[in-house]
Parts: C-alpha cells; structure tokens; sequence
C-alpha cells in the first residue's frame, strides 16, 4: 500500500526492501533512511 503510493508520485523506481532480519528491535525506517541537507542533498535530487 505505502510503496504504491511513493510510487504514485515520483519517477523513480521504488523498491521494497525486507528488513525484518536486520531490525529486529524497532522500525525499519531508522535503519534504511539516510537524511542530507544543503549542498549535497541538490546534488542527489538532480541526479
């Protein structure tokens, strides 16, 4: 359900990934997110 909506809305390809047996003590999201800002940030968004 999540994955088909981000994929509504972008371009880019969305790929569901199977953590479970990586993150067995709390959300996935902490352990699969990666947050930038500023300068390095534009320069992933334009790739």
């Amino acid at each position: 359900m999540i994955l088909g909506m981000i994929q509504f809305h972008t371009g880019k390809k969305v790929v569901g990934i199977d953590a479970s047996s990586v993150c067995f003590k709390s959300s996935s999201v902490g352990y699969l997110t990666w947050t930038i800002d500023g300068t390095n940030a534009e320069k992933i968004l334009e790739t």
